[in-house]
């Protein structure tokens, strides 16, 4: 079974896109296919690049996590919302990989690696969230490559977001995952209350001072201060207490193996239920890789479409090495904050 590949133009993606971002539930069948092709057809240039990044992110760090994701279709619908004159052919991140490496240090070394002595990917755009962090605190760095290839050109021109963190700044990022699970507002995107997004503003700006790097804009500069804001806003609402309250019950099908390249793992998180369940495709060799990757994602459609209008169902394909690979890249679907928690209470005596 071959890659899935792009089969429509621009225009059509473009129209799919626009009417998912109005009106969802209006998208017709045509539309909807158009829509799981273009993202499916983001397979074959993602597993290439997020090979190549397992590589150079273990020459760094032998402990580094890399894993992959194609966006999940709330997620397209809700970036378009947010970016109005995004177009859907022009998103960057429906495929996306990356890796956390230990130290900021290793990020510097790990990105510098991967910018050089590679011209048959074209660079299409930088964006160093360490060295100037988003509002909301988030930092990593991201690098958008356009994909080229003389053996696979029907795939050429397909982005892939690459992104690359530090293990404080991902434990910060699963963190606001986490709370924005609990509690239905998207965080990382500026929503919810106030002393929530305040908390993770102030809980970045301390880990970047650990890091040696720059501050979040609007935060103290001093230790001491931040310390004191995290434990007044953590007295006031609780957020450590409430995030150690937040189990999950992990269900994923199948087990790991030995000789296996890669696996990918569909999870369906029911946030009402903290019900975690799951299946595993393993993936031996090249063949079986395109195999299980389209039976993968026609499962994937067949759950986003089953709970198209159940938001308590968090739905997205990963791939990772294996189930602790998978819990290492994303501990928030496992409800796994321990070292976040710990952190938080050892720095202001909690």
């Amino acid at each position: 079974m071959a890659w899935t590949v792009p089969h429509y133009a621009p225009s059509e993606i473009d129209s799919a896109g626009k009417q998912l971002a109005s009106n969802p539930r209006a998208l017709s069948t045509q539309q909807f296919d158009i829509l799981n092709n273009f993202r499916a057809s983001h397979g074959f240039p993602l597993n290439t690049l997020q090979m190549r990044l397992r590589g150079r992110a273990h020459q760094i760090d032998r402990d580094a996590v890399v894993n992959q994701r194609l966006k999940r279709r709330q997620s397209i619908a809700a970036k378009l919302g947010k970016m109005g004159g995004l177009k859907l052919s022009k998103m960057q991140d429906v495929g996306g990989c990356r890796a956390v490496v230990q130290t900021a240090e290793q990020v510097d070394r790990l990105v510098a690696l991967y910018k050089t002595g590679w011209a048959r990917h074209t660079l299409t755009k930088e964006n160093n969230y360490i060295m100037q962090p988003k509002a909301s605190g988030y930092r990593s760095i991201h690098l958008v490559y356009t994909y080229h290839s003389d053996r696979s050109p029907v795939f050429n021109g397909t982005r892939v977001e690459i992104q690359f963190r530090s293990h404080l700044q991902h434990i910060w990022a699963m963190a606001v995952e986490t709370v924005g699970k609990m509690t239905g507002h998207s965080l990382k995107s500026g929503l919810g209350a106030p002393d929530h997004l305040r908390f993770f503003e102030l809980m970045s700006s301390y880990f970047a001072i650990l890091e040696d790097k720059p501050t979040v804009p609007n935060t103290p500069s001093s230790i001491d201060e931040l310390k004191d804001l995290i434990r007044c806003i953590n007295n006031q609402v609780k957020i450590v207490e409430t995030v150690e309250l937040y189990t999950v019950v992990a269900n994923i099908i199948g087990r790991s193996g030995p000789g296996l390249v890669d696996s990918l793992f569909l999870i369906d998180l029911n946030t009402e239920s903290s019900q975690l369940d799951g299946k595993s495709f393993f993936r031996r060799d090249y063949s079986s890789m395109r195999e299980q990757h389209e039976a993968a994602f026609e499962e994937y459609r067949r759950l986003e479409h089953k709970y198209s209008e159940d938001m308590n169902h968090d739905i997205v394909l990963v791939s990772a090495k294996d189930i602790n690979t998978l819990r290492l890249a994303y501990p928030s679907y496992f409800g796994d904050m321990g070292t976040f928690i710990d952190l938080v209470r050892n720095l202001s005596d909690m």
